[in-house]
């Protein structure tokens, strides 16, 4: 049993799995779940249910979602697993022998960061164990309130680090052609995530193939220029330098 928030959000129930839908009351899981074990206030869900009116009567409202979302967890076989206590100033959820596989990639992310500097030999497989959990964007096709969408923007912040520290990882013990492709692809779905640029043009540059590294960074900084009216930082305007000037810096990156 497990519930997984990396993608559409999903309760497998060991016989099935439920896509959980768009509705008020699924605000109140998606806080709830990634705030499991925790206190979250009454006001808290209010402004997450109502964020800009909140009707008079709310925490009697908000009281009902949460009576029906219990009611959706028992008719989905998991209200025995997943208990919403209330308690004095709001609720807690409580999981028992039913996996998050937000926690699991959290897990397994900050384990790779740790190993970058004890064992970095271990970081590709549990930078990829983690990446492969992910399905899409996080509470993908929900309507979310603040405090789901800063989940979800957190948990993309964390996903493109560990791609950084992957492909950083690969560059530092000399795998640089391994990761061009990768880091092609990457440049294409995160545009403006100018690490990613930074590091396919060291890749390429390493790879001997300057001229394309010349023109990954004239790339990004005409899309940039033409989308976003904004010029590529001054960090990636020294790595074209020393790209132009064959500088034996480009070989300690990573």
């Amino acid at each position: 049993m497990q519930v997984r928030c990396l993608g559409p959000m999903v309760i497998e129930t060991g016989r099935r799995e439920v896509v959980v839908r768009s509705s008020l009351r699924a605000r109140v899981l998606v806080v709830l779940v990634v705030n499991a074990g925790d206190l979250v206030s009454r006001e808290c869900l209010v402004d997450e249910v109502w964020p800009s009116d909140p009707p008079a009567g709310a925490v009697g409202s908000l009281h009902a979602h949460v009576s029906r979302l219990r009611r959706d967890l028992a008719r989905w076989g998991v209200g025995d697993r997943i208990d919403i206590a209330a308690e004095q100033g709001g609720y807690r959820l409580r999981m028992t022998g039913i996996g998050l596989d937000v926690e699991d990639y959290e897990g397994l992310a900050a384990t790779a960061h740790r190993r970058r500097r004890t064992a970095a030999g271990e970081v590709p497989e549990l930078a990829r164990a983690a990446l492969r959990l992910w399905r899409g964007e996080p509470f993908e096709g929900l309507e979310l309130g603040l405090r789901g969408h800063l989940a979800r923007a957190r948990l993309q912040e964390s996903r493109m680090a560990l791609f950084e520290a992957l492909v950083d990882t690969a560059l530092t013990s000399g795998r640089h052609q391994d990761v061009v492709a990768e880091l092609r692809e990457l440049t294409m779905v995160f545009p403006f995530r100018e690490k990613f640029h930074e590091q396919l043009m060291v890749a390429l540059y390493r790879c001997g193939r300057q001229v394309e590294a010349v023109q990954a960074f004239h790339g990004h900084r005409e899309r940039i220029s033409r989308e976003l009216g904004l010029e590529p930082s001054p960090a990636l305007c020294r790595r074209m330098t020393e790209i132009l000037r064959h500088d034996p810096a480009l070989w300690q990156a990573g």
